[in-house]
C-alpha cells in the first residue's frame, strides 16, 4: 500500500509540473526525468511516464473555455448559441430563467458535444419559442451523418423535440434546417454556414458572423467556400479556437478584409492579439460580460451606431479551446 501511494504521488508532481511548464512558457522542452531504480522495480507505469516526458511541446496550449452568446437584437428577440458544450446547469438557471432566447441554437453532434438526446433534454431546460441543431452530420462519427454534409439528418432531434412539447415539458418548435438554410427572427436574418458558422444580419443590417471555418468545412455551402465572398462583416464572434471552428488563415483574411469588432474569450484573445497584429479591434472578456454600444465605444476608443440597440452576452459552454498546435515524440 505504500508504496503504490509513493507512487502516485510520484506521478502528480510529474503531472504538476509538467502542467506547469506547459502553462507558463511556451514552447518548452521539458527535462529528462531520472527514476530512481527502487521505483522502477515497482508495479507501476514508470517506464509511460518517462516516455510522456520525453516530448517536445510547441504551444500555446491553453486557450481558455469555449464561449455560447445570447445575442439581443433591435427588435428585442433573443438568440442564443450554444457554442460547443455538454449539458449543464447553466441552460436551465442562466439562459432559459434569465436571458428566455426566442430561438436556441444548440450543438448536437455527440462525441464532442452534446447529441441529439441530450440536446433536446437541454430545450426543456431553456425553453425557447424555437431551436435548431448545429454541429451534427459534418462527419461520420457526428450524430445525423447520412453521407452528405450539406444534407445532414436531423429526424432524431426533432422528434425527441416533438416529443418533449407534447408531455408539456418545452414550448420549443424544432427547427430543421440544412447549411445555407436562413431562420427569420422578426426580421433578423439567421443563416446557417456549416457546422457551426452562422453570418446573421440584424434588423437595421449589421452583420454578424460566427466562427471562421469555411473551405475546410464539408457542410459548408459552396458559395462561401472562398471566404472573400463574404461582404460588410462589423462583428466577429469566435466561440472557441479548435480547428473545426477557427481557420487561422481564413481568420486572417476576414480582418484584413472587413477590421470587424472581434469578440473573444480572454485568453484565446490574448493568443489572436500576440499572433495576428492585424486585429486592430477585439475585445477581450469573459463570461457574464455584456457587450454593448457604450461599452464597445468605450472599450476601443470608437463610435459604434451599429451597435445601437444590439447586445452581445457571452455566456458559459462546457467545452475547452486551444488554438493549433504540435505534440510529437522526439526521435
Amino acid at each position: 500500500m505504500e508504496k503504490s501511494l509513493l507512487v502516485a504521488l510520484v506521478a502528480v508532481l510529474i503531472s504538476l509540473v509538467a502542467v506547469g511548464l506547459v502553462i507558463t512558457k511556451l514552447p518548452v522542452e521539458l527535462p529528462p526525468l531520472e527514476i530512481p531504480a527502487e521505483l522502477k522495480a515497482l508495479p507501476a507505469r514508470i517506464s509511460a511516464i518517462e516516455a510522456s516526458l520525453e516530448k517536445k511541446i510547441e504551444g500555446p496550449i491553453y486557450g481558455g473555455t469555449s464561449l455560447g452568446f445570447v445575442i439581443e437584437f433591435e427588435n428585442g428577440k433573443r438568440l442564443y448559441i450554444s457554442g460547443d458544450t455538454g449539458l449543464m446547469a447553466d441552460m436551465k438557471f442562466i439562459i432559459g430563467d434569465y436571458y428566455k432566447p426566442d430561438i436556441a441554437l444548440l450543438t448536437c453532434g455527440g462525441v464532442f458535444t452534446m447529441d441529439m438526446e441530450a440536446a433536446a433534454f437541454a430545450t426543456t431546460l431553456i425553453n425557447p419559442e424555437k431551436v435548431g441543431c448545429m454541429h451534427y452530420g459534418t462527419f461520420p462519427i457526428l450524430d445525423g451523418w447520412t453521407g452528405d454534409p450539406l444534407k445532414p439528418n436531423v429526424t432524431k432531434f426533432v422528434k425527441l423535440v416533438n416529443q418533449y412539447r407534447a408531455e408539456g415539458k418545452t414550448r420549443a418548435v424544432p427547427l430543421e434546417i440544412l447549411p445555407g438554410d436562413t431562420i427569420n427572427l422578426d426580421g433578423v436574418k439567421i443563416e446557417w454556414l456549416g457546422h457551426e458558422n452562422f453570418l446573421i444580419t440584424t434588423v437595421k443590417g449589421t452583420k454578424i458572423l460566427v466562427d471562421t471555418w469555411f473551405e475546410g468545412n464539408p457542410g459548408c455551402p459552396e458559395k462561401y467556400k472562398n471566404v472573400d465572398v463574404l461582404e460588410g462583416i462589423y462583428l466577429l464572434l469566435l466561440t472557441h479556437l479548435h480547428l473545426d471552428h477557427f481557420s487561422p488563415d481564413e481568420f486572417s483574411r476576414i480582418v484584413k478584409k472587413h477590421d470587424p469588432i472581434v469578440i473573444v474569450e480572454w485568453e484565446s484573445g490574448e493568443y489572436l492579439r500576440a499572433t495576428y497584429p492585424e486585429v486592430k479591434k477585439m475585445i477581450v472578456a469573459n463570461k457574464g460580460g455584456v457587450l454593448d454600444r457604450r461599452v464597445i465605444e468605450n472599450f476601443l476608443g470608437i463610435q459604434a451606431p451599429e451597435m445601437e440597440g444590439i447586445k452581445v452576452i457571452l455566456v458559459a459552454a462546457s467545452h475547452t479551446s486551444s488554438p493549433p498546435f504540435k505534440l510529437w515524440r522526439e526521435s
